[in-house]
């Protein structure tokens, strides 16, 4: 898949470096960091070795799946759960 392989009448093979002022985060962007052959090998490699995972949640007592597949990362060791807020 060439995610990264779209055509734009404005790009340019040039780097740049976009900062953003927003509340609580320090946020970068740096446009054009990566080749367009090595944006699309990171992306299929990402793609292909990541256990991705459909998670459900429970909603008004309901099972729903999370819009997105997720793949969970961290110390094993750890017990790490979601509590769900309800009043």
């Amino acid at each position: 898949m060439d995610l990264f392989n779209q055509g734009d009448l404005f790009s340019t093979n040039e780097v740049r470096k976009t900062e953003f002022d927003l509340p609580g985060a320090d946020v970068t962007l740096f446009e054009n960091f990566f080749s367009l052959e090595e944006s699309n090998r990171l992306f299929n490699n990402l793609l292909k070795n990541t256990p991705w995972q459909q998670e459900q949640i429970t909603i008004h007592g309901k099972n729903a799946d999370y819009p997105r597949l997720t793949a969970w990362y961290g110390d094993v060791s750890k017990d790490i759960q979601y509590t769900e807020y309800e009043k």
